[in-house]
């Protein structure tokens, strides 16, 4: 038993040692910090381990220990020895590539989850630690009580029956002394007086046996109501512990789901945006391919103006050129008319073409 206690000593060391370990903020936490936390966890993980292991062999020499269940305790153990094993080896990988370990890690969900895994280990442990210790210190009080209340007993009923017994032999002895009419040490009176000196005593000392063994019954009553008192709080310990265990293990569940609805909610708008850039993007390809359209159209109707106006102002200078071809030729005509016409008439001509102008 002395052996289990020592290990229940050592285990709630190692409770202790866990629980002194700093907050780390993981939201805020670089590669560093983790590894550093692995190898601690994973440190605890084994000792606890290697702890519980003893302990049950420990359950098969003492049978009031067998009713505790150790198995579901070993079981997570070794789930989450496996778990940050894995993860440090990981995480060690990264490290050898050179990776910098002052960066924020990518997912401090993993910090976070492992830390909660770690608290369940805690709380098993914690509970089955307890368990352990109230039963080593019930089995350790029962026997110290009991081993004491009888060991003085046993010693007060030797006295009386040595007391007894030497009543006896002067008993037998003052019958001995009488049949060989041996009066010559005691008389009748003597021996009377004697006797009833005897069975005074007698009584006296049987009245503080029967007052020792009535205390001893209060003892032991006292005991039986000091141990099912002690049973209801085990009890009601255990029961709180298993809502407290409902209780983190809701909490864990709640805080999954939030994360899962934060992740989910952070793809949807993560789809939404790209959906808005492509929308957006198209958008302004479409106007580009409109601006390009609109100009190549007013460029050609231009183009179209032009030729035309061209063609237009060649029509003209061809016409202009015609009629200055005419204009010419009848200047010629004319000339070669006035050439014909005599001086005289001439003059009148332009003297009346000038009037008729005016």
């Amino acid at each position: 038993m002395t052996e289990a206690l020592l290990l229940l000593d050592q285990l709630h060391d190692e409770l202790s040692k866990f629980k002194a370990l700093p907050f780390v903020p993981w939201e805020q936490a670089n590669r560093a910090q983790l590894v550093e936390r692995l190898k601690q966890w994973h440190d605890h993980t084994k000792q606890s381990k290697e702890l519980v292991t003893l302990l049950q062999l420990e359950q098969l020499k003492h049978p009031e220990m067998k009713s505790i269940n150790l198995r579901e305790a070993e079981t997570f153990l070794v789930k989450t020895d496996e778990v940050l094993a894995r993860n440090m080896n990981f995480e060690k990988d990264k490290t050898n590539r050179k990776i910098d370990l002052t960066e924020k890690i990518h997912t401090p969900a993993l910090g976070a989850e492992l830390e909660a895994r770690m608290h369940r280990q805690w709380l098993t442990l914690h509970r089955a630690h307890e368990q352990l210790a109230i039963a080593l210190r019930k089995t350790l009080s029962t026997n110290t009580s009991a081993k004491a209340i009888e060991g003085e007993l046993f010693n007060l009923v030797k006295t009386k029956e040595e007391e007894i017994q030497n009543l006896k032999n002067e008993r037998d002895q003052l019958k001995r002394e009488k049949f060989f009419t041996n009066n010559e040490k005691y008389s009748l009176t003597e021996m009377e007086n004697d006797l009833q000196d005897l069975l005074q005593r007698f009584a006296i000392e049987k009245h503080a046996l029967y007052d020792h063994l009535e205390q001893g019954k209060k003892k032991l009553d006292e005991y039986s109501t000091h141990h099912m008192h002690l049973d209801h709080k085990t009890k009601k310990l255990e029961q709180m512990v298993n809502e407290l265990q409902k209780k983190h293990v809701g909490i864990s569940t709640v805080l999954k789901k939030e994360r899962d609805y934060a992740r989910k909610l952070a793809l949807d708008l993560e789809g939404e945006a790209a959906s808005i850039r492509a929308t957006y993007a198209k958008e302004l390809l479409t106007l580009d391919e409109k601006k390009h359209a609109l100009r190549q159209e007013v460029e050609e109707k231009h183009a179209q103006k032009i030729a035309l106006l061209e063609k237009k102002v060649r029509e003209q200078e061809h016409i202009i050129r015609e009629l200055d071809a005419i204009a010419r030729e009848k200047e010629r005509e004319v000339a070669r008319l006035a050439e014909k016409i005599p001086e005289k008439e001439r003059k009148e001509l332009v003297t009346r073409t000038k009037k008729m102008v005016s």
